[in-house]
C-alpha cells in the first residue's frame, strides 16, 4: 500500500539508519518501475501513484546527491542506484501529466554525479546492509551494489532518462 507521503514500504528489506528500519527508498524505487509499465500500458489509475512515488524519491534525496533508506539517512550505492534507475525509467516527455522533467532531470544528474564518484573511486563495490530477517539480523550482499549501479547507468546511458 501507497503510504500517505507517497512512499511504498517493503517487507524484506530495511535501512538500520532509518527510522524503524524501514527503506521507503527500495520500495518506492521499486514500485515505480513496476508503475511505469503499467503505465506505459495505459492503465488509468497509475499516474496519480507513480507521480505521488516519484516526488517522494526526488524530496528524499540527500544534498549530496545520493539516497539514503529514507530522508536524512546516509547516503549508499544500493538505494542511490535503485532511486536513479527508477526515475531514468520514467519520461517526462511521454507523461509529462505526472511530473516536470526540470526537477526530475536535477535528481538524476545530481545522483549520477554521486554515483559516478563512488565508481570513479572504487568505492562502488562496498555493500550497504540492506536487508533483514525477523530479529534484526542485518547482512549485506555484495553483488547489490554492482548490479544496482550496472543497472542504473545502464537505464541512463539507453536514453531512457
Amino acid at each position: 500500500n501507497q503510504r500517505g507521503d507517497g512512499s511504498w514500504m517493503p517487507l524484506w528489506f530495511g535501512n538500520e539508519h532509518a527510522p524503524g528500519d524501514g527503506n521507503p527508498a527500495y520500495g518506492t524505487a521499486h514500485v515505480a518501475l513496476a508503475l511505469q509499465e503499467l503505465d506505459a500500458c495505459g492503465f488509468e489509475n497509475v499516474p496519480p501513484l507513480l507521480a505521488r512515488g516519484l516526488e517522494w524519491l526526488i524530496a528524499a534525496q540527500n544534498a549530496d546527491g545520493g539516497w539514503g533508506g529514507a530522508p536524512g539517512c546516509p547516503s549508499s550505492v544500493e538505494e542511490t542506484a535503485l532511486a536513479i534507475e527508477s526515475l531514468a525509467g520514467f519520461s517526462p516527455l511521454t507523461s509529462p501529466r505526472i511530473l516536470p522533467a526540470d526537477a526530475l532531470r536535477k535528481a538524476i544528474d545530481s545522483g549520477l554525479g554521486w554515483l559516478i564518484k563512488k565508481v570513479e573511486r572504487d568505492r562502488w563495490r562496498d555493500p550497504a546492509p540492506i536487508g533483514f530477517y525477523f530479529a534484526k539480523l542485518w547482512y549485506c550482499e555484495r553483488l547489490y551494489p554492482l548490479i544496482f549501479t550496472v543497472s542504473a547507468l545502464g537505464r541512463v546511458s539507453n536514453g531512457s532518462a
